[in-house]
């Protein structure tokens, strides 16, 4: 289970331009201030782009998965998309690529809402969209075998713990965090369609 306001890594991992604006992104806040190149000159790996595809496949592979989303994270993604264009850190081009990323994104992210799971396994994927502002990226993973549970910070690193108490308590609050959050997966189809088409709404004043 994940509560996200930003894209969850499940979903970001299968979209190489998003993939790559997040890196940008953090290097850009956190990097070295004399390392700091425009989004174009961000080199990703063959080694590490191969890991990123391998984990996107991957991740399907898991029964039940619930992605709990801040109602604003686009309006986020879009805000700050937009102010890196507006200091010439992306292009003209680049800013098409991460259109059409998104695009293609939110066509995969309606097909789950409207099935249920996911297209290449039909693995169960349940969807919501919080009311409430999501602080940062929580997740835990519960098998039989392990609990774990994480929180992200300063964009791609993650503190975790396997501790029985306290994933036990992670796990019963982020349940919690369902009462106020509208479920758009298979359920409300009007809401789903409303909240989707806001999305592309906004995504096209890029």
């Amino acid at each position: 289970m994940d509560i996200c306001n930003k894209l969850p890594r499940q979903v970001l991992a299968g979209f190489p331009y998003l993939n790559q604006f997040y890196l940008f992104k953090w290097q850009y806040q956190y990097g070295n201030e004399n390392e700091i190149v425009p989004y174009s000159q961000i080199v990703i790996s063959e080694e590490k782009a191969r890991l990123t595809k391998d984990y996107y496949e991957a991740i399907k592979l898991v029964p039940n998965s619930s992605f709990i989303l801040d109602r604003l994270l686009f309006d986020y993604l879009i805000s700050d998309i937009q102010y890196f264009y507006s200091i010439r850190m992306i292009s003209d081009e680049d800013k098409k690529l991460i259109k059409k990323d998104l695009l293609s994104l939110i066509d995969y992210m309606q097909q789950i809402a409207t099935k249920g799971y996911y297209p290449e396994t039909q693995n169960k994927v349940n969807l919501y969209i919080s009311h409430l502002n999501v602080d940062t990226n929580y997740n835990y993973v519960y098998t039989p075998e392990i609990n774990i549970c994480f929180v992200q910070v300063f964009e791609k690193y993650q503190i975790y713990t396997y501790n029985a108490e306290m994933t036990t308590n992670f796990r019963n609050w982020m349940q919690l965090k369902k009462r106020s959050s509208m479920q758009i997966s298979e359920v409300d189809e009007r809401s789903r369609i409303e909240y989707f088409s806001r999305q592309l709404k906004l995504i096209e004043t890029l």
